[in-house]
């Protein structure tokens, strides 16, 4: 369930990054959506013995059940610089390999 070497070698930082990023968030929210079910599930069956509605909220509360505030990280102008300066270097290494191997 990793990344394969040949999904990152030609890309930069800020890119994998990012790639690991968005992985982490389909994971909370495969998580979240199977705590959902769970709780669902857990209501409808105490609702069949108990002659007071049940609602799945009511059993305990997730982090997702509150509004989410989004709020942009900011990054500052010298990770920038430093980002750069990797993918540069990144570059210059794989523009080196290809044409020692040419």
């Amino acid at each position: 369930m990793g990344y394969n070497p040949s999904d990152v070698d030609n890309r930069t930082i800020a890119e994998v990054m990012l790639m690991i990023e968005v992985r982490a968030e389909a994971k909370k929210a495969d998580l979240v959506q199977q705590w959902k079910v769970a709780r669902w599930q857990t209501a409808a069956l105490l609702n069949v013995h108990s002659k007071k509605l049940i609602k799945p909220t009511d059993l305990f509360a997730l982090d997702s059940d509150k509004p989410e505030v989004n709020v942009p990280l900011e990054v500052d102008e010298a990770t920038l610089e430093l980002w750069e300066e990797w993918d540069r270097q990144e570059m210059e290494k794989y523009n080196a390999a290809q044409s020692a191997s040419n």
